[in-house]
């Protein structure tokens, strides 16, 4: 296929807007080996600095000398800047040439399902084309930022993450989400999955009751982050210089 073929292809799956529901990822996902199951996947959810939080983190494995890649949406300038590669303390955007390669790759697979009436959408196949790079480029380490919501995002066909990671949490996506901040905040909380590990903002403390049942349902060891341990040293455009518990001198840049 062709670009023209592939965006022509992408721009009919927008016919069928946002559906609910994780039979199409599942079914893509099985077709195409599950590519995140050797990675170690660092899922983030949540209302406010879900992308923020996902550059940090991806930076600082960046930094360590490990191979990550990030995946966050939706887009702005183009489609494949959602996908971004880092080792050696240097990140990069996925080429476009690479990009559109991961697409054919998912779009021959997606068009298996359309003869048995699935119809994978846009950004769900743009995730998975995501999910095939990391895998292409031997990633250890995706960080994995959801789209809308956690429980049925098109993200959440994870089976094992390492870490889970949710981030602020207020009214938004209502009607996908549920009317209530009660109601969001399970649905975020979605991403859980049987004995993992979760980081939790400590901005969602007032919901923490809904947040440990969610996660005492799963089993999992819920980690809430503390402002008070917490010591700016320096903040600018490009650099963030603080204290948090024992580690001291930390830099983000």
């Amino acid at each position: 296929m062709n670009r023209a073929d592939i965006d022509k292809y992408l721009e009919y799956t927008n016919t069928f807007g946002i559906v609910p529901g994780l039979d199409n990822m599942n079914a893509l996902m099985e077709l195409l080996s599950d590519p995140l199951n050797k990675i170690k996947v660092i899922h983030v959810a949540g209302t406010n600095g879900k992308g923020s939080v996902s550059t940090m983190i991806a930076n600082i494995l960046c930094a360590a000398n490990l191979k990550v890649g990030i995946y966050n949406s939706p887009a702005l300038i183009n489609s494949w800047e959602v996908v971004r590669f880092g080792y050696n303390n240097e990140m990069k955007e996925i080429t476009d040439e690479e990009y559109y390669k991961c697409l054919e790759i998912v779009i021959n697979e997606a068009k298996k399902l359309n003869e048995k009436s699935l119809y994978p959408t846009s950004f769900e196949m743009q995730t998975a084309a995501a999910f095939v790079a990391m895998k292409r480029k031997q990633c250890e380490y995706a960080i994995i930022e959801t789209g809308m919501g956690g429980l049925l995002d098109a993200t959440n066909t994870i089976k094992n993450p390492y870490i889970t990671v949710i981030t602020s949490i207020s009214m938004d996506h209502m009607h996908y989400l549920g009317d209530t901040i009660e109601e969001i905040t399970k649905n975020k909380c979605g991403i859980f999955k049987e004995n993992s590990t979760a980081v939790v903002s400590c901005s969602n403390i007032y919901l923490k009751e809904i947040i440990d049942s969610m996660g005492n349902e799963k089993r999992i060891k819920i980690v809430y982050s503390n402002k008070e341990f917490l010591k700016l040293k320096e903040r600018g455009i490009k650099m963030l210089a603080f204290d948090y518990k024992d580690n001291k001198g930390c830099v983000i840049n």
